[in-house]
């Protein structure tokens, strides 16, 4: 599962402040931290 997957699965739960917060992560931090 890659950002983009872990993104749209927290928007399509409802839980935008997760899908935020992985935002905000993203920016400061390797893209292959989110690498699950």
């Amino acid at each position: 599962m890659n950002l983009s997957n872990i993104l749209k699965t927290a928007i399509r739960s409802g839980n935008v402040m997760y899908a935020e917060r992985i935002m905000h992560d993203a920016k400061t931090m390797p893209a292959k931290q989110f690498i699950l």
